[in-house]
């Protein structure tokens, strides 16, 4: 929903009054008036000439059509009291209440374009805040997302994880639009049980449906095995990357199990993928 439209100087007088008076939704401004208002629909205020509008003298009306110079409205809005309108009384497109709350619940906004540059260099810009929950685009072009924070990696296995503890786990990420970039560190004080291939889980954002998510160790210690390379392989679908190792040069590497892991490994790394949403 839009907001209501808006002109300068939308006042005028009732040339004919509703009928009934207190209950009828039709009345003409002054002869030629009907174009000093915007389009409908919106909000206006009948108050008697002569005297400022209050709540006891004065109703607020939804105007919903104009034809020429008669008005077609709905009565007692914005919890208004319905009163006899009468010849001579003052109608204007004001500023009530909903045109400010409209303004402050930030729903009703128009679409922000520009035909160039978008500038927010000034020094008390330079921010957009995009909402807690994701409102995604589909559109190759819209940019609908922002977040960064920690999350907890989790050094287990795609068999089963259980009894791990750690000196240090913390993790850190950033989304722009679907592309996370996730930071961590694991340092194990004991390695627990872990069954199958080697995994860091817990990555703040499911992966994509895609293969071929590659990941970059910068640093492993108190492995189980010598190792000369350790990487990242993110799994489709899920929120977990395999580790992959090779202990010499090699055409290939393969997934690390629970012999390459000991009881006060750190692994940390970083991951870059595009997630789900």
């Amino acid at each position: 929903m839009a907001f209501d439209a808006h002109k300068n100087f939308a006042v005028s007088t009732v040339a004919s009054a509703p009928s009934p008076a207190a209950s009828g939704t039709a009345l003409d401004v002054a002869a030629g008036h009907g174009t000093r208002f915007p389009s409908v629909p919106f909000n206006a205020t009948v108050w008697p000439a002569n005297t400022a509008p209050t709540p006891a003298n004065a109703e607020i009306v939804r105007v919903t059509s104009i034809s020429t110079d008669t008005f077609t409205f709905t009565r007692t809005q914005e919890s208004s009291s319905a009163r006899s309108i009468i010849v001579g009384d003052q109608i204007a497109a004001t500023i009530t209440k909903k045109t400010l709350d409209d303004i402050e619940a930030g729903t009703n906004f128009p679409l922000l374009t520009s035909a160039g540059l978008l500038d927010l260099s000034a020094a008390a810009a330079g921010q957009i805040k995009f909402p807690a929950a994701q409102n995604a685009s589909g559109n190759a072009n819209t940019f609908d997302d922002f977040e960064r924070g920690s999350w907890t990696p989790v050094l287990g296995g795609d068999g089963g994880t259980s009894g791990q503890t750690y000196s240090i786990q913390s993790g850190r990420y950033v989304k722009k639009a679907n592309e996370v970039t996730a930071w961590f560190r694991v340092s194990l004080s004991a390695k627990g049980t872990i069954t199958g291939s080697v995994q860091i889980q817990g990555l703040p954002f499911t992966i994509e449906n895609v293969t071929s998510v590659a990941g970059a160790i910068g640093r492993w210690e108190a492995m189980g095995a010598s190792y000369v390379f350790v990487g990242l392989e993110g799994i489709a679908n899920t929120s977990a990357v395999n580790v992959n190792a090779a202990t010499a040069a090699a055409t290939a590497i393969a997934a690390i199990t629970t012999s390459g892991i000991t009881d006060t490994t750190t692994i940390i790394g970083v991951i870059s993928y595009r997630a789900t949403a």
